[in-house]
C-alpha cells in the first residue's frame, strides 16, 4: 500500500498574507500588506478593486486576537475647519482630544473607506470563528494546504468609492516601501 504524506500549511501571518495575494490577486487591482489606513489603523491587507471598492482583509491567527479586534478605536477626525477649532490648543495649552468610536461600530455604520471587511483565519480556528464573525464581515479561511477559501463573501458596507485623492498617500506608501527594499541591497 502507497503511503501519502499531506503537507500541512505554516501558519503565520506573513504566508497568510502570500497566500491571499496569490490566490485572491486576480480579484483586486491593488493589494497593499501592512497598510496604514488615512485613519491611522493599519490593515492587515487593503485591497483596492477596479471599481474603487475598497476591501480590508484582518488577520487572525488567534480567537483572543480576533476577539480584540472589536476592541480596536478609531479617532474621528473633524472634516473641516469650523469642525476642527474646538480641538484647537487653547491659550491655556490645554486641547480638547479627538473623539474616538470602536472601529467595527464605524464599520458597521458605514463610516469609513473600507466597503467590505472580512476576517481571515486559518482552518484551526474556522468553527469558533463563525461563532463569533458578526453580519457585516465576510470569511477567508487559510486551508491545511495553503490555499484560500472564501467561507464568507464580505458584504457591501457603503457604495462610495475611494476618491482618487487618496491615491498620493497611496503611492508615497508604496515608494516609501520600495526605497527601504532598495537601499538594504
Amino acid at each position: 500500500m502507497l503511503q501519502t504524506s499531506k503537507a500541512v500549511a505554516d501558519i503565520s501571518v506573513r504566508n497568510m498574507q502570500r497566500a491571499f495575494m496569490q490566490y485572491m490577486g486576480s480579484s483586486f487591482q491593488l493589494m497593499i500588506p501592512n497598510y496604514f489606513m488615512p485613519n491611522g489603523y493599519e490593515a492587515d491587507i487593503f485591497c483596492m478593486r477596479k471599481t474603487r471598492y475598497v476591501v480590508e482583509v484582518e488577520i487572525k491567527t488567534s480567537i483572543s486576537d480576533m476577539r480584540a479586534d472589536f476592541k480596536k478605536s478609531h479617532t474621528i477626525y473633524p472634516k473641516t475647519a469650523e469642525e476642527a477649532e474646538k480641538y484647537w490648543r487653547q491659550p491655556d495649552g490645554s486641547r480638547t482630544p479627538y473623539p474616538e468610536k470602536l472601529k467595527h461600530d464605524c464599520l458597521q455604520a458605514g463610516e469609513l473607506l473600507t466597503n467590505r471587511f472580512a476576517f481571515f483565519v486559518p482552518w484551526t480556528l474556522k468553527d469558533k470563528a463563525i461563532e463569533i464573525l458578526p453580519k457585516y464581515a465576510g470569511l477567508y479561511v487559510f486551508t491545511e494546504r495553503g490555499t484560500v477559501h472564501e467561507h464568507k463573501a464580505p458584504p457591501l458596507l457603503h457604495k462610495r468609492k475611494l476618491d482618487v485623492s487618496h491615491d498620493q498617500g497611496v503611492l508615497a506608501n508604496l515608494n516609501w516601501r520600495y526605497l527601504r527594499l532598495w537601499m538594504k541591497e
